[in-house]
């Protein structure tokens, strides 16, 4: 057997975990490119471009500008994907009239 006591198990998986851990958060830490991103995203370099323009990538948020280039943070692009994945239901409102509205448009039809 591998592990003499399930206490054993625990302390290296735990130990695994934590070298997984370390290992994510310096992958994390460098910045991605347009390319990069697009290519995450499964998106075209156009399409990244206008989230940038339609405002659903934002400065300070998803990237930082340096030298006229884009560096994208890629822990604010897995979430931004989350949530293209996602989307928030925006439920309709229906349109409530003042009661004076509803008795004129009421004659009308």
């Amino acid at each position: 057997m591998m592990f003499k006591t399930l206490e054993e198990a625990i302390l290296k998986i735990l130990e695994n975990q934590e070298n997984l851990q370390v290992k994510i958060d310096a992958i994390l830490q460098i910045e991605w490119s347009t390319k990069d991103v697009a290519r995450y995203l499964n998106k075209s370099t156009k399409s990244i471009e206008n989230y940038i323009k339609q405002g659903k990538l934002k400065e300070g948020v998803h990237f930082i500008r340096r030298n006229r280039r884009l560096y994208f943070y890629p822990e604010a692009i897995i979430d931004f994907k989350k949530d293209l994945l996602n989307p928030k239901e925006i439920k309709k409102i229906e349109k409530q009239l003042h009661p004076i509205s509803r008795k004129i448009l009421a004659k009308i039809k």
